[in-house]
């Protein structure tokens, strides 16, 4: 029942470059604010109110933003709120409800992306794609529960370029919509060259 808080004040996150191995993701940037863990029943809850600057996720710059998450004590439920911007343009945008008590439908959760770069994710599918440019806006929610989550929306993809390993061959687009279900991931009428 004991809570721990974190004062954190230009705190480099750098420093935690130990804990997540960087092929699973490179963070840097500066972070200001209080971060606060505790146990509600069988789960950790990760309260906060967060200020980044110049945040980088895989050596893409994605600004400056803050980050919140809430207890809604009558609700049950940890409110997430998170923003995040380049040069006054969104990048990241994200915001639901996250409710551990619940066994199945225990995520509710919109996440957008604003002209992303593609490069971003080359760390994870470097051994199927190499080359990978262009941009991606993205409207998704995400619902289930943390060991199954549900994604539903959509994923754009302007000016994409990219190279199959395994065929080796190269192709780019001009518009590649992606359209995200629970069990599927399609595209349809697309024109690859």
């Amino acid at each position: 029942k004991d809570q721990v808080d974190m004062v954190l004040k230009n705190f480099n996150l750098f420093n935690i470059k130990k804990i997540i191995p960087e092929n699973l993701l490179k963070l840097e940037g500066v972070v200001d604010g209080i971060a606060s863990i505790r146990k509600i029943k069988k789960a950790l809850l990760f309260t906060s109110d967060l200020k980044f600057n110049k945040i980088k996720i895989n050596d893409y710059l994605v600004g400056n933003g803050e980050a919140k998450s809430v207890w809604n004590t009558v609700k049950e439920s940890l409110k997430l709120d998170g923003k995040f911007y380049r040069d006054q343009i969104p990048t990241i945008l994200f915001g639901g409800f996250y409710y551990p008590k619940k066994e199945n439908e225990s995520l509710d959760i919109k996440f957008e992306l604003y002209q992303t770069e593609l490069d971003m994710f080359d760390s994870y599918i470097e051994d199927f794609v190499s080359n990978v440019e262009g941009k991606a806006n993205a409207k998704l929610t995400i619902e289930g529960n943390l060991k199954k989550p549900k994604l539903n929306g959509y994923i754009t993809l302007h000016n994409p370029s990219f190279h199959i390993n395994y065929l080796n061959t190269s192709y780019n687009a001009n518009l590649f919509k992606i359209n995200v279900v629970p069990d599927m991931i399609s595209f349809d009428n697309m024109e690859l060259l």
